[in-house]
């Protein structure tokens, strides 16, 4: 569960600054459907599903065949 601050496209994922309820950012790359949807949970709180997913390994945003798994954020929940 975290309050999002930020929600940022990158070459590979999407990345999500959040802040807990002790006031701590921190940083957990997410789905690009998430960032399709930032207007949407911007400055809420929301509940976090996480799922491990296969990432492109790459130097740039070509594909070059390498992958990696990660555990990124596929949906959030707003608490009201």
């Amino acid at each position: 569960m975290g309050l999002v601050k930020d929600l940022q496209i990158g070459d590979l994922m999407c990345y999500a600054t959040l802040e807990n309820e002790n006031g701590e950012e921190f940083y957990r790359g997410a789905s690009f459907e998430i960032c399709e949807q930032s207007e949407t949970y911007l400055n809420q709180t929301v509940a976090l599903s996480y799922e491990m997913v296969n990432i492109n390994d790459c130097e740039s945003i070509e594909p070059c065949g390498k992958t990696r798994q990660e555990e990124i954020i596929t949906a959030m929940e707003i608490i009201p």
